[in-house]
């Protein structure tokens, strides 16, 4: 068992190490644990209409997506942003919001700061593809992906590989907290 004392609000010392306990939440719930808690409590859903993939001419036309949030003025890094994957910006947005809960970093060593995750491969988001897959577009299924070079294949995001990282999460939350330490998913 490790010895615990709580050093300021939010952080309690176990041993040797730091253990920042706070919550972050960004879920198709509300953005934030309180938002969330008090939609909850009400008992709402976070289903609803699809904003970010409309129908798309599907049958399904309801499903959860986490709320709009901008990202862009909270980064310490801002020009992360644009390595950033949806989900990506919903894990920088939790933790952020954990590690104010937890009273933030303060003085912490930055070499003693660590991040683990866990996450799978983030995917690939179909809205960096659609422009070029419009244009690409013949109506003859055979020759749709003779047609993305050129024109079409400018359209592609060039930054979309580095979105679906594995550890894409990890290496920009670990860039934007400063974490030195040990960092794995």
């Amino acid at each position: 068992f490790f010895e615990k004392r709580k050093i300021k609000p939010g952080l309690i010392l176990m041993g040797d190490g730091v253990v920042v306990t706070g919550i972050g939440l960004a879920v198709p719930g509300g953005i934030g644990a309180g938002a969330v808690a008090a939609r909850a409590l009400r008992g709402e859903s976070g289903i609803g209409p699809l904003r970010r993939l409309g129908n798309l001419g599907h049958g399904c036309a309801a499903g959860g997506e986490v709320p709009a949030f901008n990202l862009d003025e909270s980064l310490r890094v801002p020009k992360n942003i644009k390595f950033m994957s949806r989900s990506v910006e919903c894990a920088v947005l939790a933790a952020s919001e954990a590690v104010s809960q937890a009273g933030g970093l303060g003085d912490v060593d930055p070499s003693r700061f660590a991040i683990y995750t866990g996450s799978g491969q983030t995917g690939l988001e179909p809205s960096e593809f659609f422009a070029a897959l419009e244009i690409a577009e013949t109506g003859d299924e055979a020759l749709t992906y003779k047609h993305l070079g050129g024109r079409a294949s400018r359209l592609v995001d060039r930054y979309w590989s580095l979105r679906t990282l594995s550890n894409a999460g990890l290496a920009l939350l670990a860039a934007e907290f400063s974490a030195h330490g040990p960092c794995n998913n």
